[in-house]
């Protein structure tokens, strides 16, 4: 399958020769495409044009194989190789929450943040049906009253049989997912990074479940623990105790200095942006 999509791409060098003639760029960004870095590196673009590489996984080279398990050591093991072909392309920034060398801001619009704890509403959103549906049946054995929690998946929950459902389902939808996330006090997902980064810059806890399988998602959990120990705690299964934890949560010092760094960390790229990107 490999060597198939190798030759595709091989057919296709016509046509992407001419799009970068015509389109007369004088910077390429490249967003995590090996794809692209497989080309550029083949077809190296004329004296002058400025390629430059951004992408969350850069950040994970900083992770020591050591405190890794075998399928993270794995996935780490593929993201390296992948960005070291996209490496002899160009410049590598990563995007990181706290400022490191070749880095960039993770978020660039500042959401408002919380003003009020008072009223609980708790945001869940997981790439996986089988974690939601967890969360789920904890919520009706283990009853919380005095929230609202609202879930996100790909397809709504169905009901299960004789009761229903312990909390508010949603098919994942961009405008519905917003105006509950402006709300929320909590937010339970996927280890992803732009839902944890949000959630912590408007100044909300963060419980985040690492899909199974997935061994960038693991890592993620470590950084986004890393950075914000106050503030997100990753667990590989969703327990009553850690949605109790999200839910109690009470602002604290070190919350509220994670959320105010991050803050500030979103506010440099009209500075460091320009130069990191384009040499400015």
């Amino acid at each position: 399958a490999l060597t198939a999509q190798v030759g595709k791409l091989r057919g296709m060098y016509p046509q992407l020769v001419s799009f970068f003639v015509d389109a007369k760029a004088e910077y390429i960004f490249n967003f995590w495409h090996t794809t692209l870095a497989f080309f550029l590196r083949s077809h190296p673009p004329p004296p002058g044009v400025r390629i430059s590489n951004v992408a969350p996984q850069f950040a994970l080279s900083s992770l020591d194989v050591r405190d890794l398990g075998f399928w993270e050591i794995v996935g780490k093991s593929t993201i390296d190789a992948m960005a070291a072909l996209i490496a002899q392309t160009g410049p590598c920034l990563s995007l990181s929450a706290r400022p490191q060398p070749n880095s960039l801001p993770p978020i660039l619009e500042v959401p408002a943040a919380v003003t009020s704890f008072s009223s609980r509403l708790i945001l869940c959103y997981f790439l996986a049906q089988p974690d939601a549906v967890r969360l789920e049946r904890l919520l009706a054995q283990f009853s919380i009253s005095g929230v609202e929690i609202h879930c996100f998946t790909t397809a709504p929950l169905t009901p299960p049989a004789g009761r229903p459902l312990a909390l508010e389902s949603h098919a994942k939808q961009r405008a519905l997912f917003k105006h509950y996330f402006d709300r929320c006090t909590g937010i339970i997902c996927s280890t992803g990074n732009e839902t944890i980064w949000e959630a912590v810059c408007r100044g909300v806890p963060v419980l985040t479940v690492p899909t199974s399988g997935h061994p960038e998602q693991m890592m993620n959990a470590r950084i986004h623990g890393r950075a914000f120990p106050a503030s997100v705690r990753a667990v590989s299964r969703v327990r009553i105790e850690d949605v109790r934890w999200l839910v109690d949560f009470k602002p604290s010092e070190e919350s509220i200095a994670e959320s105010s760094a991050l803050r500030e960390r979103a506010t440099t790229f009209d500075a460091e942006g320009a130069r990191l990107l384009c040499g400015a």
